[in-house]
């Protein structure tokens, strides 16, 4: 076979320096009964000795969805999107781990990276536990600690409360395992850590939940899967199918593939839309902190705790401070979270984690930590979403009549109201309105692209037509895709 006049041969894959090899369901999942130890084992033996004479390796792995169906007990494969997810989220766990202990037995690592076509084209309570929590101060994984938590969060699940696990640590974890003292900042070394780190972190939390008869099911999310309303709509499907099975969804940021710009931030932001997209009663945050003071206790010997308050009480974000060396949430974040999570009616807890029998005793309304509690009526769900939204591609500059009529009334937004408009965006991106004096006012998708609207700002809209030829519509924000902040 000839390739740009060179002749090809099998001879080609002797001088093969980088070789990715993928294994199909079939041959992973023994006949339906489960994962094939010995043959993933002889294949693993296979792969190391090619790592050995120096060729590097990329395994793509099927076999989620199977080994998820027969931990669930499953005889027929589900067509439903959702069941299918949630058969995937189960599975991905057993399949992690069968391949970290293959490859163990060689002294070799591996890293978990999960990504989707768009990664390469572009009555529930519900808690969040942080890296510095988890991480034993830098030294790996603080197991007693781990197991500690998942005891109460399997005693909460007895009583029949429902539990949606967000957990940091898989960069701090990853960092351990590579042998690194300090937090690199680039992104390609925060992703190759956080992708070594997630397969201990879920090994840590499936064997201690397994204790208590209990399967965890993993959950790697991005800002795109919450961002796109199809994606959202499907993620929350899946998470439901996982807690009516009664699996305990263990989420997390798919670091492996975001970058700064599209990242949720902070576990603190994913738990709280976690919570928004399955409506919780409850969002516990559990922190190096004893709750909210009214002052760095760290440095402030007389800092003292705040109890209670509103939500969206804007003098709560004043008191709060960054984040530490592991771990990218400080209390800024938690306040932020708890606003995040008000909009579906959620009350947040945030709570000292070392604390003896925490979850429990918050459970049962002992006063701990503080408490912030929504003040206004839960939204519509996809308000929630549109609120829910991190990023936006551009903004709108509104006059003082604009913003007095969408904050009484919640009105679709006019040209005709609008004097400004910058960013890069199109029909059906989301855009920030703000004032004059460029506080923000509200965020909504835009019925018309930066272009278009530049030429009809300020217009009634009876106009519209007559300047660009024709009219999507008479609103540049309708007030359904609308949500005043």
């Amino acid at each position: 076979m000839e390739r740009n006049g060179q002749v090809m041969s099998r001879e080609a894959l002797v001088g093969a320096r980088r070789v990715v090899v993928k294994i199909g369901s079939a041959l992973l999942t023994n006949d339906g009964r489960g994962l094939d130890e010995a043959a993933i084992g002889g294949w693993v033996d296979q792969i190391a000795a090619l790592h050995r004479r120096g060729i590097e390796v990329v395994l793509v792995s099927s076999g989620a969805v199977a080994a998820g169906m027969v931990r669930l007990g499953w005889q027929v494969r589900p067509s439903a999107v959702h069941q299918l997810q949630a058969a995937a989220a189960v599975g991905q766990n057993g399949l992690t781990e069968c391949y970290e202990g293959h490859f163990a037995r060689h002294g070799l690592l591996t890293a978990q990276v999960l990504l989707t076509h768009d990664d390469l084209s572009n009555r529930k309570r519900y808690l969040n536990a942080r890296s510095a929590l988890l991480t034993n101060d830098g030294r790996g994984l603080d197991e007693a600690s781990i197991g500690g938590w998942v005891d109460q969060i399997a005693a909460l699940h007895r009583r029949g409360i429902e539990v949606v696990l967000v957990s940091s640590g898989a960069v701090a974890a990853g960092m351990v395992r590579l042998g690194w003292q300090v937090r690199p900042s680039a992104v390609h070394q925060l992703q190759a850590a956080a992708a070594v780190g997630q397969n201990g972190l879920t090994e840590c939390y499936e064997g201690h939940f397994a204790r208590h008869g209990l399967l965890t099911a993993q959950v790697l999310l991005t800002h795109d899967d919450l961002s796109n309303r199809k994606r959202y709509l499907n993620a929350r499907s899946a998470l439901r199918t996982l807690v009516d099975l009664r699996v305990v969804p263990v989420v997390n940021e798919n670091d492996t593939v975001v970058t700064d710009e599209i990242r949720f931030g902070d576990n603190d932001t994913l738990g709280a839309l976690v919570a928004n997209l399955l409506e919780a009663d409850a969002l516990v945050i559990l922190t190096d902190q004893d709750g909210l003071f009214d002052a760095d206790p760290r440095h402030h010997p007389e800092a003292r705790l705040i109890r209670e308050g509103r939500a969206d009480d804007p003098a709560l974000a004043a008191v709060a401070g960054g984040g530490g060396a592991l771990g990218r949430g400080g209390m800024a974040t938690k306040v932020r979270a708890a606003r995040l999570a008000a909009r579906s009616g959620a009350v947040t807890a945030i709570a000292g984690g070392r604390q003896a029998e925490v979850l429990t005793r918050l459970i049962e309304g002992e006063r701990l930590g503080t408490l912030l509690f929504p003040e206004r009526e839960p939204m519509a769900a996809r308000k929630r979403w549109l609120a829910g939204q991190l990023q936006v591609r551009g903004t709108l500059t509104l006059d003082a009549g604009a913003v007095k009529v969408l904050r009484s009334r919640g009105s679709s937004l006019l040209p005709v109201g609008v004097k400004a408009a910058a960013g890069n965006f199109v029909r059906g991106d989301m855009v920030l309105c703000v004032d004059e004096a460029g506080e923000r006012v509200a965020k909504g998708l835009v019925n018309y692209g930066v272009d278009d609207a530049l030429r009809i700002l300020g217009r009634p809209s009876h106009q519209i037509a007559g300047i660009l030829g024709f009219m999507e519509a008479p609103e540049l924000i309708h007030r359904d895709n609308l949500v005043v902040l």
